[in-house]
């Protein structure tokens, strides 16, 4: 199975190898690794990495782009990436706990989600404001050499499979946004009317 981008409706998926597709070429260096140190002995253990996430499988041969170095977390837990300037909401919405080990992971359609935000932003006004996060915002966050989850399982503990909400809507259709899976990084769209996970980041402030 091969990574493949869908030029026509922006789906990001794997697929069987021997399937002829076009080809665009790349050259040039990879900026975003060389700002990142590598990881940890302890990360690169896979056993350490289950702790929080049981089922994580990781590439030996790909590079580590979410090393924990790269993060960062406040007094509440919230995960600051200091490669983009975003920080995220240490769980996913309905779960909670040091580890975010308590509650049930809750899946919003796409204004409830919008309004869960908002919920969220009138009960602290002067902070910077809870939103949904655009597909390339959720894309920028992953970690290329693992899926099941794409993520750093030490500053994203116990997070569930399944899609998440972004902001993007899908040009084609009117009521269809676009949605990233955080099993294996799928990234599709679905009907706004459908519910998924809800992961809400903000911009950088003052308080790391």
């Amino acid at each position: 199975s091969v990574w493949a981008v869908d030029f026509n409706v922006g789906r990001v998926a794997g697929g069987v190898s021997s399937t002829t597709r076009h080809i665009r070429a790349v050259r040039g260096v990879d900026r975003i690794l060389q700002q990142l140190q590598p990881p940890t002995n302890e990360e690169q253990e896979i056993e350490s990495r289950r702790r929080y996430a049981p089922q994580q499988r990781c590439n030996a041969i790909e590079a580590n782009t979410a090393p924990t170095i790269r993060y960062k977390q406040d007094q509440n837990g919230n995960v600051l990436d200091t490669l983009t300037g975003l920080i995220w909401q240490k769980c996913v919405v309905g779960l909670n706990g040091e580890n975010c080990e308590q509650g049930e992971a809750e899946k919003l359609d796409w204004q409830q989600a919008f309004e869960y935000a908002n919920t969220l932003n009138d009960n602290t006004p002067n902070a910077q404001p809870w939103r949904l996060p655009s597909i390339k915002e959720l894309q920028q966050n992953i970690e290329l050499a693992c899926e099941e989850p794409p993520l750093n399982p030490f500053a994203f503990k116990n997070i569930p499979f399944g899609e998440v909400w972004s902001a993007t809507p899908n040009p084609r259709n009117d009521d269809a946004s676009y949605h990233y899976q955080y099993q294996n990084s799928i990234v599709f769209y679905s009907s706004r009317q459908t519910k998924h996970h809800v992961h809400l980041v903000r911009s950088c402030q003052s308080t790391f």
